[in-house]
């Protein structure tokens, strides 16, 4: 079907304009806009650049673009002088829906004074911070900037801005686009004067509106962040005591996203706030508040994630400095190592690296702790201590000990599971840590986790299960162990969000466990239909959702190898399905974001998932029925042969392998 092209607006198309323009004074809700903006491109016929197909002809000619932008202008331009209402903002918005093509990019950027006098008109602040957005996002591309127009143009939003601090959508948005803007000088080779003279006026502000009671965390981003880019920058764009003022006081503070934000900025900027001698713009007096501010970060932040990047072992540093130096209680010290561990196993493999020893901290820690009268002393100690023996890979003393703490508190459960991270999974350990899920008081995260932990160590650690001389008595443990892997992850996926990120490794686990146990039974369709869900789970995996060489997958597989290695040959058949790499998949793969994860990840999850109904599988698009499909050929051997599995299926197996 023909696509009619863009033309400028006659008096009918106007009238309809305005007819819209009307209804956002009334309701100016996201909703209504992104309505809006649908409907003011079907007027001016212009093709809807979210889509491929209005990419594709956006760039396939470019005249009929140039036309609709022009139209664009027209109508702005008119309803200003006519109207002087919000519709005009919603068609700048359609700009940034143009934002794919450079020269497009460069049209936009050159209306600088109209922009200007535009963003003055916004009365709606709803309106308001969605053109803000577009225009930030706007001013992040380099090869579009002019920087004399754009300092001109920040200087009238800055002051615009300034008046109207009390919109917190307009003010926290003029934060984003007049960070972006500067940015774009600091990227400059030859940076605007003006723009750079305004960064403590920039600072000024962006505090007063970040100290506004209904701010939101977008604006206290940008600054951190900014505070970030210009230590980059080197002495002369140091920030303005102010602003490391506010770095060190949101280390304190009560959201848990403004405090990591704040600790990562202030790391950020350590290194350029050392004293050197050999350079006269780093202020000495820095290097001590922002020293202090990361000593005591982790000790207000119980929940922070540890990934162990090099910011998060600084912060290890920091507290065994304090601790040296006698800065801070030991028992807050030992408090906040406490929760630090309770959330990654991470730390505990980390803590005794050969070049950051740090043994004299754990115990003494420990020991105030015990002496100390604080809610849940007991706990925080009893967790140092069983850190301390994992660390230094004393496991049966641990587990001694862990099943002692298991009594008094439940929650400690969670480190029979850092026990099988480190390499002592078994029966009896196994056992009493699900006495820990069982306990009514333990958090959502902390279950989640210790069910990954479970089902992603058993494959990790049951091939050392394999030697000795019992092979039958390992075997059936091993067989135990899977069933309990195959449990927790059922029940993972029960509790845990759709967008968690260990989702797609969990659907491996649960596959891997299933082919293991049951898949000399199964029929071709099961057969394929695992073989299916284990390359969407990687093709998940390596489009970018999440980087599979931070998981445990890969040493999934090498644990699965040696067990196969154990296994009879039957098995083999079906082995290199179950021992498959996300690497493998990775490299044939172009590993590219989709441009809407969470759409992707909807389409991904109705196109995978059974769910299990009363013993049924059924999709959840409900047009498959597994259970109505009659056992085809078995892959290996009977059913006689099914029940004798774990005990003698290399003699049953002996005149059915293939």
């Amino acid at each position: 079907m023909a696509v009619k092209k863009p033309h400028p607006p006659g008096a009918r198309e106007l009238a309809q304009l305005l007819t819209l323009a009307q209804v956002i004074a009334v309701d100016s809700s996201s909703a209504t806009i992104d309505n809006l903006i649908r409907e003011v491109s079907r007027v001016l016929h212009l093709p809807d650049c979210n889509t491929t197909r209005g990419l594709k002809q956006c760039h396939e000619s470019f005249a009929g673009v140039s036309f609709a932008l022009d139209a664009l202008y027209a109508a702005s331009r008119e309803l200003l002088d006519m109207a002087r209402d919000h519709l005009a903002i919603v068609v700048i918005a359609i700009y940034g829906r143009m934002g794919e093509d450079a020269v497009l990019r460069e049209r936009i950027l050159s209306e600088t004074d109209f922009l200007a006098k535009a963003m003055t008109m916004i009365d709606s602040p709803t309106v308001g911070a969605r053109v803000m957005s577009v225009l930030s996002a706007i001013a992040k591309f380099p090869e579009t900037r002019n920087l004399s127009e754009m300092a001109r143009f920040s200087t009238k939003l800055l002051s615009s801005a300034e008046s109207r601090i009390e919109e917190i959508y307009y003010a926290e948005n003029a934060v984003s686009v007049l960070r972006n803007i500067m940015g774009a000088a600091f990227d400059a080779a030859d940076p605007d004067a003006k723009i750079i003279a305004s960064i403590p006026r920039y600072l000024q502000f962006a505090l007063k509106v970040v100290g506004q009671p209904a701010s939101g965390v977008i604006s206290f981003s940008h600054l951190v962040m900014f505070c970030g880019e210009l230590s980059d920058r080197g002495g002369a764009f140091l920030p303005d005591p102010d602003a490391i003022d506010f770095l060190v006081a949101c280390t304190r503070a009560s959201d848990i996203y403004n405090r990591v934000t704040a600790q990562h900025a202030l790391i950020f900027l350590g290194p350029a706030l050392e004293p050197d001698m050999n350079d006269p713009y780093i202020p000495e007096p820095f290097s001590a508040r922002v020293q202090h501010a990361l000593q005591q970060f982790y000790g207000n932040s119980p929940r922070s994630a540890f990934t162990g990047t090099p910011g998060d072992f600084a912060q290890l540093e920091c507290l065994a400095e304090a601790f040296r130096s006698n800065s801070r209680p030991r028992a807050d010290i030992g408090q906040a190592l406490a929760r630090m561990t309770l959330y990654n196993e991470i730390l505990i493999r980390s803590w005794h690296r050969p070049d950051r020893d740090h043994a004299e901290v754990l115990p003494a820690c420990e020991d105030a702790l015990r002496k100390s009268n604080r809610p849940g002393a007991e706990v925080d100690a009893d967790i140092l201590h069983l850190v301390r023996l994992l660390s230094m890979t004393e496991h049966e003393a641990a587990h001694t000990f862990a099943r002692a703490a298991l009594e008094r508190h439940p929650s400690v459960a969670f480190f029979y599971y850092v026990m099988a991270v480190c390499g002592n999974m078994s029966i009896r350990t196994l056992v009493s840590a699900n006495k820990g899920l069982e306990c009514p008081s333990l958090t959502d995260f902390l279950r989640r986790r210790m069910l990954y932990l479970s089902a992603s160590s058993t494959l990790i650690i049951i091939p050392g299960m394999m030697q000795g001389s019992s092979r039958q008595i390992r075997l059936q443990e091993v067989q135990l162990l899977l069933e309990n892997a195959a449990r927790s992850a059922e029940t993972w996926m029960d509790i845990a969000p759709p967008d968690d990120p260990h989702r797609p490794s969990m659907v491996a686990i649960g596959i891997r466990v299933d082919l293991i146990l049951r898949g000399h039974t199964m029929t071709e369709v099961d057969f394929k239909t695992a073989q299916d869900k284990l390359t969407f789970a990687f093709d998940l995996t390596c489009r970018g959702w999440i980087d599979w060489r931070s998981f445990d997958q890969e040493k999934q597989c090498d644990g699965l190898e040696k067990l196969f290695n154990h296994m009879p040959n039957a098995w083999k058949i079906w082995g290199p399905t179950v021992m498959r790499r996300p690497s493998d998949v990775y490299r044939n793969s172009a590993g590219t974001r989709s441009a809407d994860p969470q759409a992707e990840l909807t389409a991904w999850l109705t196109k995978l998932y059974t769910i299990r109904t009363q013993g049924t599988h059924k999709s959840i698009e409900g047009d498959l029925e597994m259970q109505g499909i009659k056992p085809g050929a078995r892959r290996y051997c009977d059913d006689a042969c099914q029940k004798r599995h774990w005990k003698v299926h290399r003699e049953a197996c002996k005149a059915n392998r293939m």
